[in-house]
């Protein structure tokens, strides 16, 4: 009776462990092997947006005089200053802070966080 017993638990452990494991190797829905985000280190850009070409989805960004440019998309969530926008919202002088991971050799967005352009200061009148 006792060998049952342990032979039980023995096989109740088991089942338990094959379903953790099974649900930890889920993907991301809408993303490929080679873009699921726990593929590659996640890295965080922040400056000002020098370029954006629709077309080819993609945008570069200045950060400290360095050109990265970045492909976003369909998984890309955008915003400004809180809100959700589209990627027409980009604008070049725009700033921005960038979650993005290297995939298949290139820079690819997770997050794009879009800030106005900084307006210059005011001459005040003598």
């Amino acid at each position: 009776m006792r060998k049952l017993l342990v032979l039980a638990n023995v096989v109740a452990l088991a089942f338990v462990l094959s379903g953790a494991v099974g649900a930890s190797q889920k993907k991301a829905p809408g993303r490929t092997e080679a873009q699921h985000p726990t593929q590659a280190k996640v890295r965080t850009a922040r400056g000002e947006i020098s370029a954006v070409d629709l077309n080819a989805r993609t945008l570069t960004l200045m950060e400290r005089g360095k050109a990265i440019t970045i492909a976003y998309d369909d998984q890309t969530k955008f915003t400004e200053s809180g809100r959700p926008v589209q990627p027409s919202a980009i604008k070049s002088g725009m700033m921005a802070t960038v979650r993005y991971a290297e995939q298949g050799g290139r820079n690819i967005a997770h997050e794009v966080h879009l800030r106005p352009a900084a307006h210059p200061a005011k001459k005040s009148k003598p």
